[in-house]
Order: C-alpha cells, then sequence, then structure tokens
C-alpha cells in the first residue's frame, strides 16, 4: 500500500474518532481486537501496525468507531 493510501486511511480512521467525540472502545473490545490483529498475517508484528490499512495499532483497537480492513473486528 501506498504512503499516500496509508495516510488517506487513517485520516479517516482519525476524523471518524474525532467526530464521535473521541469515544475508547472498552477494555475488553480492545483485547479481543489485539487478540485478532496478534495472530492476522497482516500485521508488522515489530512497529505493531497493520499492513493492510497502515494504522498503527496501538491506536487503531482503541478507537470505538475503528475496524479491521479485512473485517475480522
Amino acid at each position: 500500500m501506498s504512503f499516500i493510501k496509508k495516510l488517506l486511511t487513517f485520516s479517516k480512521a482519525a476524523t471518524d474518532h474525532i467526530k464521535s467525540g473521541l469515544k475508547h472502545a472498552d477494555d475488553e473490545v480492545k483485547e479481543k481486537r489485539a487478540s485478532i490483529c496478534e495472530e492476522c498475517p497482516s500485521i508488522d508484528k515489530e512497529n505493531y501496525k497493520c499492513n493492510n490499512c497502515g494504522c498503527y495499532l496501538k491506536y487503531k483497537i482503541s478507537w470505538d468507531t475503528s475496524s479491521c480492513p479485512e473485517g475480522k473486528w
């Protein structure tokens, strides 16, 4: 995925998060998302980011409005 595409994807996720009033997912949801991501072949484990959408999972899994680009959560 190109840098521009990754930037656009992250920008949309951040915009949705802001529109939600910066709402975060609860701990149970975050843990479930993290466990799914850790098993996914699209994860960059060294940088803890998704190679599919380019988002850093530290943020993506915690934002209530986020979703997996592969539909896994």
